[in-house]
């Protein structure tokens, strides 16, 4: 993993969330939040997200038996989908990475699952955004 072509970012939408473990891709927060602050969704989408980012942060690479919220996706490279369902169908694909010998996750992107054309579209985006970091 590249320290010198992309810096990543902390959480910041829709609150900051302070943690070591997990990054997000430059674009992701500002993604997020235009997909969420208009849609009503908010205050819900608030505590799903929490509450699956603390599943991830205290489960790591176990996070993926929690099938209700997380799933390996299939044929792909490392790619893992955090599942936030409810008015939308919130998706956020993710991998674990490991920097300077330490396990983290990078979420990539985020979209509003609505059939599965809408996961390929998706998994190319975070493909080439996990490509950008790795040398």
């Amino acid at each position: 993993m590249s320290n010198n072509l992309i810096e990543l970012s902390q959480i910041w939408y829709p609150d900051e969330y302070e943690t070591t473990y997990i990054y997000t891709y430059p674009a992701f927060n500002d993604e997020l939040k235009e997909m969420i602050s208009k849609s009503g969704y908010v205050k819900e989408f608030r505590i799903k997200y929490h509450k699956s980012l603390r599943f991830l942060e205290n489960l790591k690479r176990n996070c993926v038996e929690q099938s209700s919220l997380f799933e390996c996706l299939k044929e792909t490279e490392g790619l893992h989908a955090m599942r936030l369902k409810g008015k939308k169908n919130i998706r956020i694909l993710f991998s674990f990475e490991k920097i300077k010998g330490r396990e983290i996750v990078i979420l990539y992107c985020c979209f509003q699952e609505k059939n599965s054309k809408d996961y390929e579209n998706s998994k190319r985006i975070a493909y080439d955004r996990k490509n950008k970091l790795i040398c």
